[in-house]
């Protein structure tokens, strides 16, 4: 036994009591359903927690001391233990029930942009026309209007993004993360390698 339990010592204990009774409870519960330490299911819980205020709530120590609310969270453990199933009540479930919720009115947005985007498409088509008309004439030509370019088509909103380079995270974050951003890496080395 010696040989297999490498000398480790045992991890602090979980701090529950510091989530209340609801989330400290649900904790526990989740915990035990995927027969994980409590860590491998609260660890993810702030993580998503950090990701949905983003940047909308920073805590301050003192005046010109702020800091935003963003949480690296690394679950560490042996092989098979836990970890993912630890997680899954917060990832395949709380995160995908709030961006649905996030994206409820995404269509109507999209549907809003195709039909701007016509617009626009029509206004160039109809100042290329005057622009033809004009050469014919010999007369200058007019000015392009000012919308005739589409906007940028909107993203539905994302929470969480796997294994994604950082310029897929700077798309996220420029146009589909409301706040903030979930990365959720099964490995800690491809996170780190993925960021040269």
């Amino acid at each position: 036994t010696r040989i297999l339990n490498l000398h480790r010592r045992a991890p602090p204990a979980f701090p529950l009591h510091l989530f209340g009774q609801r989330w400290g409870g649900w904790i526990k519960a989740a915990a035990e359903a995927a027969s994980a330490p409590a860590d491998y299911v609260g660890g993810p819980l702030l993580a998503g927690a950090s990701a949905v205020i983003g940047n909308a709530r920073w805590a301050q120590a003192y005046p010109g001391w702020d800091e935003p609310p963003h949480l690296w969270v690394c679950s560490v453990g042996d092989s098979g233990g836990s970890k993912s199933p630890g997680a899954d009540p917060v990832l395949k479930r709380i995160i995908p029930a709030i961006e649905r919720e996030l994206q409820r009115d995404f269509p109507d947005r999209l549907r809003e942009w195709q039909a701007a985007a016509e617009i626009a498409k029509a206004k160039r088509a109809t100042w290329e026309a005057d622009v033809k008309q004009a050469a014919k004439r010999g007369n200058p030509p007019p000015l392009p209007p000012r919308d005739m370019e589409p906007p940028p088509a909107p993203k539905a909103p994302a929470l969480r993004s796997n294994d994604a380079t950082i310029e897929v995270v700077a798309e996220h974050l420029a146009g589909g993360a409301p706040k903030g951003l979930l990365m959720v890496r099964d490995e800690l080395a491809g996170h780190l390698l993925g960021m040269n």
